[in-house]
């Protein structure tokens, strides 16, 4: 994993990890964001409820990107997700309970805003709803939120991040 200091710089391709426990079937809903050198959102990921078809998106730069759809929805589940994002490639990936997801994404024009390190920029607990410019606040667990280099498999980690973290070689690749 990178460092526990925040004031690390973001290298220019990591894979952002975490546990989300659903607890009350969203509408739209994040769980975290990071905010950008501007100080406004950079990125979020969300779960959305649309007519049942719950799906996950990732918010970057003003855009919103479809990782996946036909999740359960299950209450009191836990939902292992991973996200490779390469700033330099413009390239986005994701693994959901260790299966990739959805397609790989073109981040091309939502990249100019990426912090340089999370120096008060990680936000747990709410994100910022563009299309209804409020706050909105999540009813669920998260843990194991982690940021790791480039050189780890997403569909491992989203697989068993709680067992990976302390067994295998995915801790030594910092």
């Amino acid at each position: 994993t990178l460092s526990n200091s925040p004031m690390q710089n973001l290298p220019d391709r990591f894979i952002l990890c975490s546990s989300n426990l659903m607890q009350k079937i969203p509408i739209s809903t994040g769980f975290y964001e990071v905010y950008g050198i501007d100080g406004k959102p950079w990125f979020s990921l969300s779960f959305w409820d649309d007519l049942g078809n719950y799906g996950i998106w990732a918010y970057i730069s003003k855009i919103w990107f479809k990782l996946g759809d036909n999740l359960s929805g299950n209450l009191h589940y836990w939902y292992h997700i991973c996200m490779d994002i390469d700033i330099i490639g413009g390239k986005m990936n994701a693994a959901l309970n260790g299966k990739k997801i959805g397609i790989t994404h073109d981040i091309t024009n939502s990249v100019q805003n990426t912090p340089k390190n999370l120096t008060n920029k990680f936000v747990l607990g709410f994100y910022y709803n563009p299309e209804d410019n409020i706050n909105e606040q999540f009813h669920w667990s998260v843990s194991q939120i982690n940021f790791f280099h480039k050189n780890n498999s997403i569909e491992t980690l989203s697989g068993n991040i709680c067992c990976l973290l302390y067994t295998s070689d995915a801790a030594d690749d910092s």
